[in-house]
């Protein structure tokens, strides 16, 4: 049974060290002398932040044929970037092309994501609705999403999916049960300060974006804090924080639109 056991935590440790891994080479393109986008040696990959889905398509952009409906949350990877941006849904982005299980084709980027956060960071913070579920026995429904008291995995996939039905309490509530494991996890400090940013527990998501900046200094933190200054009227850090967010993200089109 120890052998078991150990099998089981290694592979738990494998696992998350690969979500970590992979989130490392998102938007890592460089641009070539002639100005041509090239992608990395190391496959990018990119999740869909798009509740109903992202085409893919065969060129780019939205008048050519789609290739096929990708889901929300599922990942892709990413081959190379369009010379071209387009303006959909008030968001201005690259055409990127992906890799989706054997189908190769298009599609917007201004609905991917560098990591397997709770909602595109390209939702508008004050449009996000929350379902009230104080009250609500998130311990027992945990014994049965998550059999395994101590899997952070399972903690951090089961607070996405309750963020992304809304119930952002339910959402803090597993986000601090991973982190009472794993403390310095950024996904779950990311994800539970934008759950508290949503119910304007301002300070309590501050002090989350904050940890997970110093865990590993990600696009979407910096993002998130400048919302959090900017709900308090501090211009100077939300420019601030806009700036790096796209200097680690140069195709975070939500920051520079907040940048203006």
């Amino acid at each position: 049974m120890k052998a078991t056991m150990n099998q089981s935590l290694n592979r738990y440790k494998f696992l998350l060290a690969l979500l970590f891994f992979l989130s490392l080479f998102f938007w890592n393109c460089s641009t070539s002398k002639d100005g041509k986008s090239t992608s990395n040696k190391n496959a990018n990959i990119g999740y869909i932040t798009a509740k109903s889905g992202l085409f893919l398509r065969e060129n780019p952009g939205k008048k050519f044929p789609k290739v096929t409906l990708v889901p929300h949350g599922e990942k892709v990877e990413i081959l190379e970037y369009a010379k071209t941006t387009d303006f959909i849904d008030g968001i201005e982005a690259k055409w990127v092309k992906t890799k989706y299980k054997n189908r190769v084709g298009w599609m917007f980027s201004g609905y991917l994501s560098d990591t397997p956060f709770a909602h595109s960071v390209s939702s508008t913070i004050a449009d996000i609705t929350f379902l009230p579920d104080d009250t609500y026995e998130i311990d027992k429904e945990l014994e049965t999403l998550c059999p395994k008291q101590r899997d952070v995995l399972c903690l951090l996939n089961t607070a996405i999916a309750f963020a992304n039905a809304d119930y952002y309490k339910k959402s803090i509530a597993t986000n601090s049960k991973a982190l009472a494991i794993s403390p310095r996890d950024y996904i779950g400090l990311n994800n539970r300060g934008f759950g508290y940013l949503v119910i304007k527990e301002l300070d309590k998501s501050l002090d989350d974006l904050n940890k997970s900046i110093e865990s590993y200094p990600n696009s979407n933190s910096f993002y998130l804090r400048a919302r959090i200054s900017l709900e308090r009227k501090q211009y100077d850090k939300v420019t601030t924080d806009l700036n790096q967010s796209i200097e680690l993200n140069p195709q975070h089109c939500t920051a520079y639109s907040l940048l203006g």
